[in-house]
């Protein structure tokens, strides 16, 4: 089964499992924690759709691990979601959606345009973002990168493929524009 396929399956799945748990989820006598699972439940399987779609931006503290002399011998990024699972899931659950006439197709838009967005930032910052993207106090994307201070900067494909070289030229280009 080709690649696009698979997606599209995942996608039908969990666009069926939103629609089918929506009354459940939207049954405010049922919760003893169970609105809290079900959105979990939406948000993991968001997360298993696809690899992260990159926004192109990265933080400038992901760069500077990147310089040659930074002490690190395998710098790496974490992917960081920019809407959370939990808020992804809960967003889904309560989004109606009678007036879609392809729910799959809808999913995959927002999937693509939103929940499947990651930015690239250090595995400390991925720490740091945790208490910012809670469902009960997550605003927006940017304001939870502003809260944990993070400096992102956006970069293209090219000049990624230079920092992952080490190209401490191109790293410091990119740390001064920030």
């Amino acid at each position: 089964m080709k690649k696009e396929n698979r997606f599209y399956n995942k996608c039908e799945a969990l666009a069926k499992t939103i629609v089918s748990l929506q009354p459940l989820y939207l049954d405010a006598s049922n919760d003893g924690g169970q609105k809290a699972y079900i959105e979990t439940m939406i948000g993991a399987g968001l997360w298993y759709l696809s690899k992260g779609i990159w926004t192109g931006n990265i933080s400038v503290n992901a760069l500077e691990l990147f310089l040659p002399e930074s002490g690190e011998n395998k710098p790496q990024y974490t992917e960081d979601h920019e809407y959370p699972r939990k808020v992804s899931g809960m967003e889904l659950l309560n989004k109606d959606w009678s007036g879609d006439t392809d729910i799959t197709d809808s999913l995959i838009e927002l999937f693509q345009s939103r929940y499947g967005k990651v930015n690239y930032v250090t595995k400390n910052e991925n720490g740091r973002l945790t208490k910012f993207q809670r469902a009960e106090v997550f605003l927006s994307p940017a304001n939870a990168y502003v809260e944990a201070g993070i400096d992102l900067i956006t970069i293209t494909d090219d000049e990624l493929f230079e920092v992952k070289k080490r190209n401490s030229l191109i790293i410091e280009k990119l740390i001064e524009k920030a």
